[in-house]
């Protein structure tokens, strides 16, 4: 008995994953942007509450006022009281979650969403530098004032993007 050979057939390649379309995309990206403006609104809120806690227990240390923004940021995380540098650290995480809003608002295709984006960007990086203001001059009871106005503004420029948003899947 002899065996004869046999050829088995190549296995078919898999056909291709069909790209989304385009409406699966918009989609998409208009839920990443609700999630994440519902994301930075929870942020914002952490990020006033460390504030008001900041504001109302933690005294600046005279050693780190009149030093300039950028080193008295760096003196609120390094040397500052925890309150001052949880509220810094967690400022500079705030920020960049709004980086990456404004990112994710180039994808949907609104208008408004796409300037609520950038402006809640804008109040947010005001606020970091009212704060860093605020350590630089402690007595500067305009640059707190400021850091929370635009920080509500920030907030608000969130809650549109949730209510533009709201009911759309395309």
């Amino acid at each position: 008995m002899s065996e004869s050979p046999t050829t088995e057939a190549a296995p078919e390649a898999a056909p291709a994953a069909p790209a989304a379309a385009p409406a699966d995309e918009a989609a998409l990206a208009v839920d990443r942007m609700r999630r994440s403006s519902l994301g930075a609104l929870v942020l914002l809120m952490a990020q006033a509450i460390l504030g008001m806690w900041a504001g109302l227990y933690a005294t600046i240390p005279d050693a780190d006022t009149g030093q300039g923004l950028f080193a008295s940021f760096r003196n609120a995380l390094a040397h500052g009281p925890v309150s001052v540098a949880t509220h810094a650290g967690f400022g500079m995480l705030v920020f960049l979650d709004a980086c990456v809003i404004v990112v994710f608002a180039l994808t949907v295709q609104n208008t408004l969403v796409r300037a609520a984006s950038v402006l809640g960007w804008l109040c947010i990086a005001g606020a970091a530098m009212s704060g860093a203001s605020f350590v630089n001059n402690s007595n500067a009871n305009g640059a707190s004032m400021t850091m929370a106005v635009l920080t509500f503004v920030a907030v608000s420029c969130y809650a549109v993007n949730l209510y533009v948003l709201g009911g759309r899947r395309a």
